[in-house]
């Protein structure tokens, strides 16, 4: 499954849609774990943004010992973009770096 949040932007073939916060959460909550995931950031009058989104689906990940294989930010706010990717790109690390075995 791969996920397009986007309150105004209609996702490309084969992606579902979530235009708002809630709907984001209600379809990884329904459909289970997200292979890509494409956020914005602005999500028109939705209290919460993409970053919000970003971090939720982080806690969603963290608790079910998961994390999305791919993600991009195709939001237009560049303050915004760049808030999403460094949540994101920090999970990335941290999910590499609890899973990388110990060698002694």
């Amino acid at each position: 499954m791969k996920i397009w949040l986007d309150d105004c932007r209609i996702p490309p073939d084969g992606w579902i849609w979530a235009k708002n916060s809630m709907e984001f959460c209600s379809i990884i909550r329904a459909d289970g774990r997200p292979e890509k995931v494409s956020f914005d950031h602005d999500l028109g009058d939705d209290s919460h943004d993409g970053s919000w989104c970003a971090s939720w689906l982080i806690n969603r990940g963290l608790d079910l010992n998961w994390v999305p294989s791919q993600w991009e930010v195709h939001s237009d706010n560049p303050c915004g973009r760049d808030n999403i990717v460094s949540k994101m790109r920090s999970w990335d690390k941290v999910w590499v770096d609890s899973n990388v075995p110990v060698t002694c």
